[in-house]
């Protein structure tokens, strides 16, 4: 996570956070979660830890200056002036939400995602209190989706935006109010609004598709709410983040009869419309069901630093290495 020129990385169950402003300085400690017993022996096993998706997968900056995180199989918070990180929120179905959102108030939600083969009820929670407590706050009835797979605060629109799946009739982009009080369906009933990773921006909100079954792309929808492709993709992606103008799209290499590549890769356009493929790595030889899908994960959060940071996931000879890159501005002379 970025927060401005500071970056966040986890290792395990510690928080680290390095500041590009100083690059002499080397990553120091913010806050540790202290695991229970059976997630410290899948924290000292290499392979059981990737199994589990032990450790921190999200984490957040809160208005009060708290950390708010997510690791497998709970919620937990990091209060200022304390290093120690508690547990707020225990997840009940699946392993962990994708994401969690805020919105200007500081209140904030996230979609349950779990496998849901029976097509459970999928609920929204929000929480008014800066994570300290959660409530359900909107249902997804039985057989209407599979799970969510990302609530996103669109700045510009002042609005929430929603993406469902997994079917072709799971698949919804939905517009929500500030207070998750009004829901309207934008687009649905399609792989090719099958998303996860998106990036809210003036001129309209850029997304990529995450499916098996069509190939991938990347799109935009404009303000007059039509979709228009704007690049390919060789597979799923799962993340996103944007650096001033500079949008970042990474693909993940989820295996299909459509998507063949073994490569994970990372596209960026500096105008929306060309977009140029920055690095590719080869998936490793693992079953990737069991030790994760390739990966190329990229920070949330506002960065307003020069650098771009990426972590490769179960990838050859870079999973969990994040590489960080100054990005050199062209002169005009």
């Amino acid at each position: 996570m970025w927060d401005d020129t500071k970056l966040y990385c986890s290792r395990g169950y510690r928080i680290l956070c390095y500041d590009t402003e100083l690059p002499k300085q080397n990553w120091g400690p913010v806050g540790q979660y202290h695991p229970n017993l059976t997630q410290k022996l899948y924290e000292k096993s290499k392979t059981l830890s990737r199994i589990k998706r032990s450790g921190f997968h999200h984490l957040m900056l809160l208005k009060d200056d708290s950390l708010l995180g997510v690791i497998d199989k709970a919620i937990v918070k990091l209060n200022p002036d304390t290093n120690l990180f508690e547990n707020v929120f225990t997840i009940k179905r699946g392993t962990r939400p994708l994401s969690i959102a805020s919105n200007p108030q500081g209140h904030l939600f996230w979609g349950e995602y779990f496998n849901n083969a029976h097509r459970e009820e999928v609920h929204i929670y929000a929480s008014y209190d800066l994570g300290e407590s959660w409530s359900i706050i909107y249902t997804f009835p039985n057989s209407t989706i599979r799970h969510i797979h990302n609530i996103l605060w669109d700045p510009y629109l002042k609005t929430f935006w929603i993406f469902t799946g997994d079917d072709h009739n799971e698949c919804f982009i939905m517009k929500a109010d500030e207070n998750m009080a009004n829901f309207e369906i934008v687009f649905k009933g399609s792989q090719n609004i099958r998303c996860v990773a998106a990036i809210p921006r003036p001129e309209g909100l850029y997304f990529a598709t995450d499916t098996p079954f069509e190939a991938n792309n990347i799109c935009i929808i404009e303000k007059s709410s039509t979709i228009r492709i704007l690049s390919d993709l060789p597979s799923s992606s799962l993340s996103a983040c944007n650096i001033s103008n500079l949008l970042f799209f990474s693909s993940a290499v989820e295996p299909s009869n459509v998507n063949l590549t073994k490569y994970t890769s990372l596209k960026f356009s500096d105008n929306g419309h060309t977009w140029e493929n920055i690095v590719s790595w080869k998936k490793s030889a693992l079953p990737s069901k069991l030790f994760q899908f390739a990966n190329i994960s990229l920070p949330t959060g506002n960065n307003s630093s020069s650098f771009l940071a990426a972590t490769g996931i179960s990838v050859a000879n870079e999973h969990m290495a994040t590489h960080i890159w100054e990005i050199q501005k062209e002169r005009n002379d």
